[in-house]
């Protein structure tokens, strides 16, 4: 009869007092730890690769990987691979310590005009895992830093969160005294719920669409589009909502 060897962490199984059955042999009670991987590389999800025309604070989102999670680090700056360039603790923008949480926002406004890119990596007990691919978006909206500095403009903002669940604040700002509609579409071109259809004076601002259409109900999951009328201007931005 061949004696197999089995061993868990280094430790003998017979030292553990199991036989090969997995039967108990003695009344010795020991503990064992199994070694956690490190986690898999996280998937990003928005703002898509290449994204222009995003909000002044977008809502990097990403998806959790299928292993053992603890945390994840967020990384942004302007430069390409913001991870594997020189001392990549500066552009470290976030230590998210909840395993459930899987998007990060920025308390200031971004810059307009400009163009970044972010990564994302998770962590457990055994260390880092692999970096995220390295995404980059575009930020062209107004910011109302801008606004009030005096170049105000006739602009839809957007909205936010975004994604969003269950509902999002529409932002908007007028130049002048205007008529304004501003309704919301789904995909097909079907016109869902009117949120503003009267006359608003010149400033910033902001209107809550909660995810339902005209009649009350609850919309489904998917792409929507925010489309403001105000004189001659008119502008048109995307949504996401995420159930």
């Amino acid at each position: 009869m061949v004696n197999n060897e089995y061993k868990i962490d280094g430790v003998n199984v017979a030292e553990l007092g199991i036989n090969g059955t997995g039967e108990s042999t003695n009344n010795n009670t020991r503990s064992f730890r199994t070694q956690v991987s490190p986690p898999q590389i996280v998937l990003l999800s928005f703002p898509a690769n290449n994204s222009t025309d995003v909000p002044v604070r977008p809502i990097l989102t990403w998806q959790p990987p299928a292993s053992v999670v603890s945390g994840y680090y967020v990384y942004k700056c302007t430069i390409f691979n913001p991870f594997n360039i020189d001392e990549p603790e500066a552009r470290r923008v976030a230590i998210l310590s909840n395993p459930n949480t899987t998007t990060w926002t920025s308390s200031e406004d971004l810059a307009s005009n400009t163009t970044y890119h972010w990564q994302v990596v998770a962590f457990n007990d055994s260390g880092m895992g692999t970096p995220s691919t390295s995404w980059n978006f575009r930020i062209t909206s107004v910011s109302e830093d801008d606004i009030v500095a005096g170049i105000l403009r006739t602009e839809l903002l957007g909205n936010f969160p975004n994604p969003f669940n269950p509902e999002t604040t529409v932002k908007f700002a007028l130049k002048a005294d205007e008529h304004l509609v501003i309704d919301i579409y789904n995909t097909k071109g079907q016109r869902v719920k009117t949120l503003v259809n009267s006359s608003m004076k010149a400033g910033i601002h902001q209107i809550v669409w909660n995810g339902r259409d005209e009649g009350g109900n609850t919309v489904g999951s998917g792409i929507y589009f925010t489309r403001m009328i105000a004189g001659e201007h008119i502008s048109i931005k995307r949504m996401l909502l995420m159930k």
